[in-house]
């Protein structure tokens, strides 16, 4: 998550309260980015390179997600695998968009849409560029290859949606803090269930996370240069940025 934390949920209610952009400029944007980046591609190199030590990493944290297998553990791990999944997360997308519409929020519910379905792409990308198998014994549902983890990328992407757009309009503060808690221990849960269902390796989560994050400043960047252009069409110019 970004950067002392408190001062950025700080300054950013004050933008959204004040009527300015709903993304702000950071001067620790480029840096969250660089960093982010720079891991993903450090574990991307390791998994294409069959690392011995990511293997053994992945393997204790396997053993340790699937140990006291139950009913109710196999089965809220495949509620919250099947709420999450890429589909499920375009759906909740589309209904937050269409939220955002309807209050005059055009500009970011279009963002919001451009955000989620280009990094679906690149997570695409990513995943035909390494072609990591899934574990062996994973669900025949889950086909293509492993690495990273679209089901905790697309959650992710729909999370830092929530944590821009949404939670600032709380008034709220302790609030927002909750909720912004809640949406963590969701996102955990997601990339623990992948893990659980044998779907992912641990290591196809971080990546996904990492991954999503760098793209999450790309978006915003994008956004802060495109929003003010966007504005002027005339069937935006109404929208509230």
């Amino acid at each position: 998550m970004p950067i002392s934390l408190s001062w950025v949920w700080y300054t950013h209610d004050i933008n959204v309260w004040e009527g300015l952009d709903m993304i702000y400029k950071e001067r620790t944007r480029i840096l969250r980015f660089l960093i982010s980046g720079v891991l993903f591609g450090w574990l991307m190199i390791l998994v294409m390179n069959k690392s011995g030590i990511l293997d053994l990493i992945d393997t204790v944290v396997q053993r340790l997600v699937q140990d006291n297998e139950s009913a109710l553990k196999h089965g809220l791990f495949t509620l919250i695998s099947g709420l999450a999944s890429p589909t499920m997360t375009i759906v909740w997308t589309l209904v937050l968009a269409f939220l955002l519409w309807g209050f005059k929020y055009k500009i970011p519910a279009l963002w919001a849409l451009c955000t989620l379905l280009g990094g679906d792409v690149i997570a695409k990308i990513v995943k035909e560029v390494v072609q990591r198998a899934r574990p062996f014994d994973h669900l025949a549902a889950d086909d293509g290859f492993s690495f990273p983890s679209g089901h905790v990328f697309g959650f992710f992407i729909l999370v830092a949606l929530l944590w821009i757009l949404v939670v600032p309009m709380m008034q709220n503060h302790l609030n927002q803090i909750y909720l912004r808690a809640f949406m963590i221990l969701l996102l955990f849960l997601v990339a623990m269930s992948r893990v659980y269902l044998s779907a992912h390796y641990p290591s196809d989560t971080v990546g996904a996370m990492l991954l999503a994050y760098a793209w999450i400043q790309v978006a915003e960047w994008l956004y802060l240069a495109l929003a003010p252009m966007m504005k002027k069409w005339s069937f935006l110019k109404n929208s509230k940025i």
